[in-house]
């Protein structure tokens, strides 16, 4: 790695900018790359991916998962040694505080709790703890570049944030977040010297300095898993990363109407379960409709506990009310199932609103809803479904990285426009970065696009065996008994979708039994008079008498005649039909008509 003071004859001056002036970009400047961390992965619920960047001077490798949070996160190496909350193990690259010259003369007084940081960040986390707020430099380095530098970049130092479970668990915050929100230049309360500074954020730093072409980003978090490889570019995109049609918003936030769940078959019959949003008395929207935030800073699907459960009860998965997460079932009894949604293109279909009353799906494959616990939580290794009950208390519920694995994110700050789209499987197409302007309020994805689909054909199938329309009853039904947020609670019921399947089963089994009964009753009858015709009533073998039922009989004139010598058979009845002879010449006549 080259000393930050050179890169060959260029000299950088270590003096550190106390205000900016925005110079906006060259008209050779273009997008900048920014490195994931290709040898490993990164957190105790993935994996997932994750960037190793280099702060401060001396320089030092700190890892971070990017955030749409408008201040960045970065985790003190004694984080975790002054706490009892569980580290991950081996602990990541951690920001050392005590290395280095202090940038702008040192911190402000605040010491700041995690709401302090990012309120809704830190309630989708549930953290506790303390930070205290930093500034910086951000290098950027690149293979063959001149290496670019983000100045007086100001980031909250955690020093003991860590996230809470609803079992008293706590795992240490171990990962930072690089900021990707819009901030802007600001200015913030006097320094502990007395001195106030312009602050920025790395990709103001970035811009004001002509390093890339506008404040803007765009971003796919792919998945480690299923091999899909990340992209984040600063000041424009990967254009390859855009499938069909691309819904934007001007203040990050989106309207969701609805979430499906999509199986084809594989007889080649497509099926969906759908109405699966449901809505508590948390968030905004109309009628039915939420307000959600896309953040790949934060793990889950944060989203009415009544949505939860709808989708849980279309699937194999069981509430763990210990981790507040659903546990996939993958025993020999669900494992068909398991296996025909995680081994195919089945998807979990999330529909968002568009202008003009148009629509824009995202589709996330449910084998990228396969995620694993890692141990550290205090129990087993496990593999979860990522959907968190949470209550919107600040307008928004959260959609995070479990679903940007599957989704294109972007923003250009200038126009306070946020765009999502489709983002493509495994099966990458050729990469076209393009920059973005301050002036772009359009995002353009791909000019042919390929279907999503056809991106996961070399990893999963794109037919399942299950058959999808086991998902209106026998999956629901399956389903009902499991534990869920509100089955654990004092007010525990069973959902609506498993009160209609009992129903529907116990008419259903009525019906089945009276057809059984009447032809039981049809076949006794039919027995029982063969058996009491005498031989003289016939007046010849080839005209035998007429039965009119099983408890009289005609002759071929129709006169009635009488059974000599014998009373009419009795015929079963509802009170005797349990007591039924069950010997094997019974057992061969009941095959006949079975």
């Amino acid at each position: 790695m080259k000393p930050l003071c050179c890169n060959g004859q260029r000299k950088v001056i270590a003096a550190f900018l106390l205000s900016a002036v925005v110079t906006g970009a060259r008209s050779d400047a273009v997008p900048w790359p920014m490195p994931f961390n290709a040898s490993r992965s990164f957190g105790p619920d993935g994996p997932w991916h994750g960037m190793t960047l280099d702060f401060g001077w001396p320089l030092q490798q700190v890892d971070f998962y990017p955030s749409t949070t408008s201040k960045t996160l970065l985790i003190s190496r004694t984080a975790c040694e002054s706490q009892d909350a569980n580290c991950p193990l081996p602990l990541p690259k951690m920001y050392d505080p005590t290395r280095g010259v202090p940038l702008v003369n040192g911190t402000s007084t605040d010491i700041y709790s995690p709401d302090g940081w990012d309120s809704s960040r830190a309630r989708a986390l549930n953290l506790t703890g303390s930070g205290v707020d930093k500034f910086t430099r951000l290098v950027l380095i690149e293979e063959g570049k001149p290496w670019r530098y983000a100045e007086n970049v100001t980031f909250t130092l955690s020093q003991s944030y860590a996230a809470n479970y609803p079992d008293g668990t706590k795992t240490t915050l171990d990962v930072g977040l690089l900021a990707l929100g819009d901030r802007g230049d600001s200015i913030l309360p006097p320094l502990v010297n007395g001195v106030m500074t312009s602050i920025h954020d790395p990709i103001s730093s970035l811009f004001n300095d002509s390093n890339i072409p506008s404040r803007s980003w765009g971003l796919h978090v792919g998945s480690v898993a299923q091999n899909v490889t990340p992209s984040l570019y600063f000041g424009g995109f990967d254009q390859s990363r855009v499938i069909g049609k691309v819904v934007s918003s001007d203040d990050a936030t989106f309207v969701l109407k609805d979430i499906a769940i999509n199986i084809t078959h594989r007889d080649g019959q497509a099926h969906t379960s759908d109405g699966l949003l449901k809505r508590n008395q948390g968030g905004t929207g109309n009628g039915d409709d939420i307000m959600v935030t896309p953040d790949p800073g934060v793990p889950y699907l944060y989203l009415p506990q009544e949505t939860c459960d709808s989708i849980a009860a279309k699937l194999p998965i069981q509430y763990n009310p210990s981790l507040g997460l659903y546990i996939w079932d993958s025993s020999s009894a669900s494992q068909s199932f398991f296996e025909s949604l995680t081994r195919s293109t089945a998807s979990l279909a999330f529909t968002f609103g568009s202008p003009g009353d148009s629509t824009v799906s995202v589709n996330v494959p449910f084998s990228l809803l396969n995620l694993t616990l890692d141990g550290t939580f205090g129990s087993a290794q496990a593999n979860y479904f990522p959907c968190r009950p949470y209550d919107a208390l600040d307008g928004a519920f959260v959609l995070g990285r479990a679903f940007l694995q599957a989704a294109f994110l972007g923003q250009v700050w200038d126009k306070h426009t946020t765009f999502l789209a489709q983002a493509p499987g495994p099966k990458l197409p050729v990469e076209s970065v393009k920059s973005l302007q301050p002036s772009d309020e359009e995002l353009l994805g791909q000019a042919n696009p390929v279907s999503w689909e056809s991106t996961w054909e070399d990893v999963l199938s794109p037919t399942a065996d299950f058959d999808g329309t086991q998902l209106l009853v026998s999956s629901a039904s399956s389903s009902s008994s499991s534990s869920s947020p509100s089955s654990t609670s004092s007010r525990s019921s069973l959902s609506a979708g498993a009160k209609a399947g009992i129903a529907i089963g116990a008419v259903l089994g009525v019906i089945l039994i009276g057809l059984l009964a009447w032809a039981f009753v049809r076949r006794r009858r039919q027995a029982n008079a063969k058996m009491a015709k005498p031989a003289e009533l016939s007046e010849s073998a080839d005209t035998p008498p007429v039965w009119a039922h099983a408890n009289d009989m005609r002759d071929k004139n129709g006169k009635l005649l009488e059974m000599p010598g014998a009373e009419p058979p009795e015929l079963p009845t509802w009170a005797n039909l349990a007591e039924a002879p069950t010997g094997k010449e019974e057992m061969i006549e009941r095959s006949k008509w079975r």
